[in-house]
């Protein structure tokens, strides 16, 4: 065969070696050996670097191999072939995003593909937006001595504050004569017509904001204005204007009074105690007079009519604006 070297004793052909000087050997030659397959009857040629399995240098891993060594397929530098599944644990220094996965470099993330789902342990894929609680819910779990899970506990309580406080708010938009706009929350009164909410009981207490029935804000006591009108042709007997109601006072915010015959007018309570003071007229005349909001004229005590009272008989037309209250 023609590779073969035939080598005769003091004689032969030239045989490649590599001459060099040895610290401990001395100056010496070493032969140059070709690596083949050492496979039983193969004289394939190993290559160098990279290369197929059939003509490459194997080595078998020692038996003590540890977490982050390279086995198996797992190639230096080389992409992770799609489809391969890592078990175990594996130290990867470079893997090629193949679709759905990440791609991982000396140990960080540097690039996410798209991902169409995450996977639990078993398989079944985990929802990641809104659902119900089901086995394809991802789940948190918190520590039972952290102080907020006695806090979720607390808001998730059937009777809870937080609970009530909404529950409450939402009744009162719901017990509106109509639907609420669709432009925000509403700042909402308490409306009252004849009736009066009770007394807080004490500076600084909290109080709801007063309206009448028509959503329009009261000041003071004044939970709903009425009108009360009287024509008579003899006030020297005194003559209803407001009839008693009980546990409440009238309050007077304007009068107007007109008479034909001269003489002095006023009103007064049903117990015959002044309310205003006595008003001198011509024949004909009369006055027009507004109260101010925070002072109005008012009955003395609760439970008593409103009179109008005149010193000589004559035509007398009166027309008051009132409300009632404690």
């Amino acid at each position: 065969m023609a590779d073969n070297v035939v080598i005769t004793a003091g004689t032969g052909t030239t045989i490649h070696a590599d001459e060099y000087t040895h610290g401990t050997l001395g100056s010496g030659k070493t032969q140059l050996v070709k690596l083949v397959d050492g496979t039983l009857n193969s004289e394939t040629a190993i290559t160098v670097d990279v290369g197929a399995k059939a003509n490459a240098l194997r080595v078998a891993p020692a038996n003590d191999i540890t977490d982050g060594t390279y086995i198996g397929d797992i190639k230096f530098g080389e992409a992770l072939p799609a489809g391969t599944a890592l078990l175990g644990k594996v130290s990867i220094d470079q893997v090629t995003a193949n679709a759905n996965e990440v791609v991982i470099k000396s140990g960080t993330v540097t690039t996410v593909s798209t991902v169409t789902n995450i996977s639990q342990l078993g398989g079944a894929a985990i929802n990641m937006g809104e659902g119900t609680i089901d086995t394809g819910t991802q789940r948190v779990t918190l520590a039972t001595d952290d102080d907020g899970v006695a806090h979720l506990a607390t808001i998730a309580g059937g009777t809870t504050n937080i609970e009530t406080a909404i529950q409450k708010i939402d009744d009162w938009d719901a017990t509106h004569a109509s639907a609420a706009p669709a432009d925000g929350a509403q700042v909402m009164g308490a409306a009252y017509s004849t009736a009066l909410p009770a007394d807080v009981g004490a500076d600084a207490d909290a109080a709801r904001l007063l309206t009448d029935r028509y959503g329009r804000l009261c000041i003071g006591k004044q939970p709903q204005a009425a009108k009360a009108t009287l024509d008579n042709a003899d006030t020297t007997t005194a003559r209803e204007i407001v009839a008693a109601v009980e546990s409440r006072k009238v309050y007077i915010t304007s009068l107007i009074i007109s008479v034909d015959t001269a003489g002095s007018y006023w009103l007064e309570d049903g117990d015959a105690t002044a309310v205003s003071s006595k008003m001198y007229f011509a024949a004909n005349g009369g006055c027009a007079i507004t109260f101010p909001e925070g002072t109005p004229l008012s009955t003395p005590t609760a439970n008593k009519a409103l009179n109008v009272k005149g010193s000589v008989s004559g035509n007398v037309g009166v027309t008051v604006t009132y409300y009632l209250a404690e």
